[in-house]
């Protein structure tokens, strides 16, 4: 019920929320992939994450786990399997 009038001269709105909640789960190569994407020389790091489905957040948190290992993308994803 959208804006529908009750007795008292109030409103009251109801939302139905449909859908299932699916959390995205990318193989260790995509994440990669995306990584290295982000670290690209003209790369806007928001750009990049939203393309490909993710948020800022999440890509920076998978730049850092490359950077704290001195690691290329590739070789630390194949360790992660997650």
């Amino acid at each position: 019920m959208l804006d529908a009038r009750q007795e008292d001269d109030s409103y009251r709105r109801v939302e139905v929320i449909t859908g299932e909640r699916r959390r995205r789960r990318w193989t260790g190569e995509e994440k990669a992939r995306i990584v290295a994407e982000s670290f690209g020389e003209s790369a806007n790091i928001s750009e990049v994450a939203r393309r490909n489905g993710g948020s800022r957040g999440l890509l920076t948190v998978w730049r850092r786990q490359v950077e704290c290992r001195r690691m290329r993308p590739a070789a630390l994803f194949r360790h992660l399997r997650s």
